[in-house]
C-alpha cells in the first residue's frame, strides 16, 4: 500500500491539498483502519480468528518498521531516478 500511495506522489505534476487528503487519509488510513480493526479481539475473531492481535505483534518488532520504510523507498528508487533524469 506504501509503494502504491507514494507511486502516486511520484507521478502527480498537479498537486492540491485535496489530493493529498486523499491519498494518505482514504489511501494509508483506510487501509491501516482496516487492518487494525480486523485484527482485534471483538471484530476479527467473526472473519478470521487466526490473526487476532497478530499486528500489534507486528508492529512492536523493529524489522517491521524497517521494511514499512526501506522497502517502499527501494522499490521506487528506479521511478524516482528515472523523474530526476
Amino acid at each position: 500500500m506504501h509503494v502504491i500511495v507514494y507511486k502516486l506522489f511520484i507521478e502527480t505534476m498537479y498537486w492540491t491539498w485535496l489530493m493529498v487528503i486523499i491519498n494518505v487519509f482514504c489511501g494509508l488510513l483506510f487501509y491501516y483502519s482496516t487492518v487494525y480493526f480486523g485484527s482485534m479481539p471483538g471484530f476479527g475473531e467473526y472473519f478470521q480468528p487466526e490473526v487476532v492481535g497478530q499486528y500489534e505483534m507486528i508492529l512492536q518488532t523493529k524489522k517491521a518498521w524497517i521494511c514499512l520504510i526501506v522497502v517502499p523507498t527501494v522499490s521506487l528508487l528506479p521511478d524516482i531516478t528515472y523523474l530526476l533524469i
